[in-house]
């Protein structure tokens, strides 16, 4: 798809932030990043280029998605920035944790069960009220440091979607500044 005037115009904006960003970071974080937060998501989602898309294969998953965060950062060419990673769903989260041993996943997961069980008499008609608790436990977005076009992550520390209703179609939003 060629991107139009208005698309083109948005890219310079984001340009300039991330040029702006060098000078002075707290001016743009404090003051305009959810300007641009915005503009990124309504110019790019459309365009594809800042969303991941993937199928969950469970009813409750952590899926390790940081290879493909850090390839999209990969391919912004951003140097020195943030990324920012958002989750549109309301049954779903976001995590950073160990990614070495998969025990920790499946720890994380036993203790959510616990703590929110699904049998529970909850008011919500769906039937899916344990999936949105556990989404506001886990929180829908995280903010990774990016440094010579690399996320800024510990070594054993990997970026995990949540998902609490699956197994379902999910998108993760991402906007690198």
């Amino acid at each position: 798809m060629k991107p139009s005037v208005n698309d083109l115009q948005t890219i310079e904006k984001l340009n300039q932030a991330r040029r702006d960003l060098k000078k002075e970071p707290a001016k743009i974080i404090i003051g305009q990043a959810p300007v641009l937060d915005q503009l990124a998501s309504e110019k790019f989602k459309g365009m594809g280029a800042n969303v991941i898309n993937f199928s969950t294969s469970a009813h409750t998953q952590l899926v390790d998605i940081t290879d493909r965060i850090q390839k999209m950062v990969t391919e912004s060419e951003c140097r020195d920035g943030l990324c920012h990673i958002w989750v549109p769903h309301t049954t779903a989260g976001l995590t950073v944790n160990e990614n070495a041993d998969p025990a920790v996943v499946s720890d994380i997961i036993s203790h959510l069960d616990k703590m929110v069980p699904w049998d529970e008499k909850y008011k919500h008609g769906e039937g899916n009220s344990a999936a949105h608790i556990k989404s506001s436990l886990m929180g829908c977005q995280l903010t990774i440091a990016i440094k010579e076009g690399r996320l800024q992550l510990g070594t054993w520390q990997g970026i995990y979607f949540c998902e609490f209703d699956g197994p379902r179609q999910r998108q993760v939003w991402l906007n690198i500044l």
